[in-house]
């Protein structure tokens, strides 16, 4: 009987596992095809309101009354902070341009050969825009015209927003994965290697882990926390560094500002979804790696791989992960 339950209990995490899709951000580009790329222009795609998915979207309703809002503010916000994130991080080209996504449009059918192009595209989804409905992210990918966004250079994952009140990123996201970007194709150009977002995170955090010690204060922003932890859940866990949990922005951003070698703070990467096989309404929900970072230099410090589970708040930081962010064994 004892080995029963037990086998039961290994074939439910294999469910569990396999109902589990990670996000790709594997990339098939050569470090030396990025010494070509840096010779065009960057075009940053400028999301315009596609008629097709406003008309889909109001067909879709009842069953998602938020959507027309969200893909609309979605526009407004991306277009805001990405023009402002590239004109003040992006290193790679020297040129830079921004373009509707009109006008990417017929640059692709053109298949111009002068321009690189950076555009959002949303995964997890079966929508060809994005809609930022439950259970999907949104994924930054730098590509050649010719090759479309089907053959990208470089993919990296936009940090997770939707449990925000207005679930939209704020400013600081953009400028954290724009220096990312930034930052691992040169780290690739530099090492003469391919690595990938991912790989990448962990090979700053191996770098910079020791940094965070009990005389630096991490700041965690409340609306990334689990709403069943609390600032003394924390402490039950966390004992690498000083911490406060910041209802408003207002210190991790001056900190930010600042660059305050002295701060550190949390985002959260969408790294994969997860469906519970065992839920009677499938639901798709998002996984997400929860990261430490610095305000002095946006590079990661710490980082932990979010465990699968069937709740509401499975993406966001829970109190035990602070057990695992105590740790620099990557």
């Amino acid at each position: 009987m004892k080995k029963l339950v037990l086998l039961l209990i290994a074939a439910g995490f294999a469910s569990l596992s396999a109902n589990a899709q990670k996000f790709n951000v594997s990339i098939e580009t050569r470090y030396t095809d990025f010494n070509s790329l840096d010779r065009r222009t960057l075009i940053v795609e400028i999301l315009e309101k596609d008629e097709f998915a406003l008309a889909k979207l109001n067909k879709e309703i009842k069953d998602n009354p938020e959507g027309v809002t969200n893909y609309l503010a979605f526009i407004k916000n991306y277009n805001e902070n990405i023009q402002k994130a590239v004109a003040a991080h992006w290193k790679l080209n020297t040129e830079i341009e921004y373009k509707t996504s009109s006008e990417v449009k017929k640059m692709i059918e053109g298949r111009d050969r002068k321009s690189v192009m950076l555009s959002p595209v949303e995964v997890g989804g079966t929508d060809a825009f994005i809609t930022r409905k439950e259970g999907t992210a949104i994924m930054l990918v730098l590509y050649r015209p010719e090759k479309s966004t089907a053959e990208p250079d470089y993919k990296i994952m936009m940090p997770y927003a939707a449990m925000r009140k207005k679930a939209e990123n704020i400013a600081n996201d953009y400028d954290f994965i724009v220096k990312m970007a930034v930052n691992n194709i040169a780290y690739m150009q530099e090492k003469k290697t391919t690595s990938d977002a991912f790989d990448f995170m962990e090979t700053q955090a191996m770098a910079n882990c020791a940094k965070l010690d009990k005389k630096k204060t991490l700041l965690i922003d409340a609306e990334l926390l689990s709403p069943k932890a609390d600032k003394d859940g924390v402490r039950k866990y966390y004992e690498k560094s000083k911490f406060k949990v910041e209802k408003n922005r207002d210190d991790i951003d001056n900190a930010i500002a600042n660059n305050d070698a002295e701060t550190f703070y949390m985002v959260l990467i969408p790294y994969s979804t997860f469906t519970n096989p065992f839920d009677r309404v499938k639901k798709t929900y998002i996984l997400c790696y929860k990261v430490i970072v610095s305000a002095e230099t946006m590079e990661v410090v710490i980082y932990m791989e979010g465990k699968a589970k069937a709740a509401p708040d499975v993406a966001l930081i829970q109190e035990k992960d602070f057990k695992d962010l105590n740790k620099c064994d990557f």
